[in-house]
């Protein structure tokens, strides 16, 4: 399960930038996207619905059998897209066009007068199966790039990270404060109210060193 997609990224770091900061090691970067998830559900859970939050955003497969809802990532670059119904093998962004029926041709009958041939029924097109569009929070997955970059940075320690990091991570957090104690109310799935468990005050999260 996957909620950021390689092109979220150019919004707040070039590529080669963050090969760098990666040092060949890909798989730092998963790792911090699931530290960063798992960070930012520990605020909302109490009153947001994290499951409905954090869409598991997929590159489109062929062969794969899609319900409606289902998120995809489709192309270069990819866009995502939503599927409007259930769907499979149909590409994201092309309209499928529906088979003409076959109308069998009149015989040939010399000593009777011809017959007027019929049109052919008219086909209904085909409802496109995905509509473009990312269902994902814009301001949660700036916060969620802010807190896995931060984390991808700590790896190399907090002194030879940049300061803008260290800001935009705090900012996350603020937010992330003020939509967990209410004072901020998020554009987000919220639980039924009788399930929400309270409000909760948290403290500054200590600064951690992951050696991926």
């Amino acid at each position: 399960m996957r909620f950021l997609t390689a092109e979220d990224y150019g919004i707040l770091i070039k590529q080669e930038q963050l090969e760098v900061v990666l040092k060949d090691n890909p798989t730092a970067l998963l790792k911090a996207e699931v530290f960063a998830q798992g960070l930012i559900e520990s605020y909302l859970r109490s009153r947001y619905d994290v499951a409905k939050i954090f869409l598991d955003v997929q590159p489109w497969a062929e062969a794969r059998q899609y319900a409606a809802g289902a998120v995809v990532s489709y192309g270069t670059p990819s866009v995502l897209y939503v599927a409007d119904r259930a769907t499979k093998g149909e590409k994201p962004g092309v309209i499928t066009e529906p088979a003409a029926p076959e109308v069998a041709e009149p015989v040939a009958d010399l000593e009777t007068e011809p017959e007027a041939t019929e049109p052919a029924p008219e086909v209904e097109p085909i409802e496109p199966a995905w509509e473009e569009k990312d269902p994902r929070s814009a301001v949660l997955v700036t916060y969620m790039l802010d807190i896995t970059l931060y984390t991808v940075h700590s790896r190399h320690g907090r002194v030879q990270m940049p300061e803008k990091r260290i800001d935009r991570y705090d900012q996350a957090i603020e937010w992330l404060k003020a939509v967990s104690n209410g004072k901020l109310s998020a554009d987000l799935p919220r639980l039924p109210q009788k399930e929400e468990t309270g409000r909760f005050k948290w403290g500054s999260q200590p600064f951690q060193t992951l050696g991926w």
